[in-house]
């Protein structure tokens, strides 16, 4: 926030999430800016009922409650609006990545403004299986795939330099909406950032991705752990 730079929180678009897991397609970020996505719902097989529900959702402007809440604590941190800005994924727009620090929170079937950075990333959400997460380079000792049950989740929270540009990325991404909520508690706690500076013995922290285990009770984020992390601090 100490940055030149104007800050963009991006909530995402629950009913396009909606769509694609009834639809069984995921669609890419072009069809959603250009709003063609709603067009494509027909999947083999689908009742005429179906379809027309979806076209009806996809049209609604819903966000997730727990991204609503992380984005209102987010906000708290400039109290007169004059640093961090609040977009929903459907009004956010490219040229922004091009002048300002963004946090977008979701998942990939939510926000699809994460899909950009998703090759670039070594733990990633999956969309396709929606309740695990990946680990594309596992060091000794690490999962290939971590999947979530009913009393655990897994969150993605990675902070990367925007390309072309001085500006920052803080993914908050995860296997369920309480992945999110948690990850909020984590990057806005003193304490839980400390410990992790402390654990990487660095006066200053570098370029990160983090992968959180979330305990869960009846929906309710209770206690997040690192399962794995890395860190880049030549990149630039």
């Amino acid at each position: 926030l100490a940055a030149r730079q104007q800050t963009d929180v991006v909530t995402g678009d629950a009913a396009f999430s909606i769509c694609q897991r009834l639809s069984g397609k995921v669609f890419p970020l072009e069809d959603y800016v250009d709003r063609d996505y709603s067009d494509q719902l027909q999947a083999p097989g689908m009742s005429a009922d179906l379809h027309n529900s979806l076209v009806v959702i996809s049209r609604l402007d819903v966000t997730n409650n727990s991204e609503f809440a992380v984005m209102r604590r987010i906000l708290t941190l400039d109290p007169q609006g004059r640093r961090i800005h609040y977009y929903k994924a459907r009004n956010f727009n490219a040229d922004l990545f091009a002048r300002d620090n963004v946090i977008l929170l979701g998942n990939g079937l939510s926000n699809p403004w994460e899909q950009a950075f998703r090759d670039r990333m070594n733990f990633v959400v999956n969309v396709d299986v929606f309740n695990s997460a990946t680990n594309r380079a596992p060091a000794p000792g690490e999962q290939k795939f971590y999947a979530s049950t009913l009393d655990t989740k897994y969150g993605v929270l990675a902070y990367l330099p925007l390309p072309d540009h001085q500006g920052k990325v803080l993914f908050l991404d995860g296997t369920g909406a309480e992945s999110v909520e948690a990850e909020g508690d984590f990057v806005l706690s003193e304490r839980q950032l400390s410990n992790f500076q402390k654990k990487l013995h660095v006066e200053k922290l570098p370029y990160f991705e983090v992968l959180l285990r979330i305990t869960v009770v009846r929906g309710t984020p209770l206690e997040s752990t690192i399962v794995a992390y890395r860190t880049y601090p030549n990149l630039h």
